[in-house]
């Protein structure tokens, strides 16, 4: 969702609204525009199907969440400001959690049954 914070840059000077337009500088593969929508799209989907505890989609988070985070190094220089670093780590926490919860604790039995009882 930090994605979207560019649209608060408003209240930042000049100077420093230019330093963070160099973010992606040196990107061996720069995204276009419509990889972060298509981004935020799939992992609401994500979100739904955990929270239906569907089994494929706890293994759809964990596949998604392993690939962006082995991704992001080719994006080149990352330029963000303290709100984006808060919730750039709190996202990254969450995702661990929720991990965990899904694979390591007696939800990963609700996710089970489910499945059971649909297949």
């Amino acid at each position: 969702m930090y994605w979207y914070a560019p649209w608060l840059y408003g209240y930042l000077s000049p100077d420093k609204q230019s330093l963070l337009s160099y973010g992606n500088f040196g990107a061996m593969i720069e995204p276009p525009e419509w990889w972060y929508q298509l981004n935020l799209i799939v992992i609401l989907v994500i979100y739904a199907g955990l929270f239906k505890f569907r089994e494929i989609f706890r293994w759809l988070y964990l596949f998604v969440t392993v690939f962006l985070l082995v991704t992001s190094p080719i994006y080149g220089v990352s330029i963000i400001t303290g709100i984006e670093v808060f919730i750039t780590g709190t996202s990254t926490m969450l995702n661990g959690f929720i991990l965990a919860l899904a694979f390591y604790s007696p939800l990963k039995e609700k996710f089970l049954l489910k499945n059971q009882l649909i297949g």
